[in-house]
């Protein structure tokens, strides 16, 4: 259970009857290399708004602590990667990021939607507009556990758009 919610962040934290497990209470019964996985994992998945080294054949999860002066480095590579644009610590004013400023103003046409919670984005590709997930009923859920409309991004059932649409319903039938 704690090495899969380590790998699977829909599945975090681990919970038993729908409460959360106090990691205190388990922790004597971890092998010392599962502990440390845990340990890592659970400071990441814990973590709002995460910071990953700018090498993306990288992508080390980079704790808060470890920010200094609009910078985080890097506790692998001691690479620095700049706060506010999460490109290379540079100096002068932040260049935006041409690639995201490009995917936020995709169209919903396009079948994705961002997360209202964890800023990622997501395809649709069943009838149903609720974008969350129960991956055994093959239904898209964003890994933070949001659940959220794909029409106008809000949270479920907060807004006033269809649940579903019946001409995709179509176009996925046999």
């Amino acid at each position: 259970l704690f090495a899969m919610d380590v790998k699977a962040e829909a599945l975090f934290p681990p919970q038993r009857g729908g409460i959360e497990i106090p990691l205190t209470q388990v922790w004597q019964s971890l092998s010392s290399d599962l502990a440390k996985s845990f340990e890592v994992g659970y400071t990441e998945l814990r973590t709002k708004d995460r910071m990953y080294c700018y090498d993306q054949s990288r992508s080390i999860f980079t704790p808060s602590t470890c920010i200094s002066d609009g910078q985080v480095a890097c506790p692998k590579s001691c690479r620095t990667t700049r706060v506010i644009c999460t490109s290379r610590s540079h100096t002068g004013d932040c260049i935006a990021n041409d690639a995201l400023q490009r995917l936020i103003g995709t169209p919903t046409s396009e079948q994705w939607q961002r997360c209202f919670k964890c800023k990622r984005f997501l395809e649709l590709l069943r009838d149903c507009n609720d974008m969350t997930l129960l991956t055994l009923l093959l239904f898209y859920r964003c890994p933070c556990g949001a659940q959220f409309c794909y029409i106008c991004g809000y949270k479920w059932h907060a807004c006033p758009c269809p649940q579903r649409d019946k001409h995709r319903l179509y176009d996925i039938a046999p």
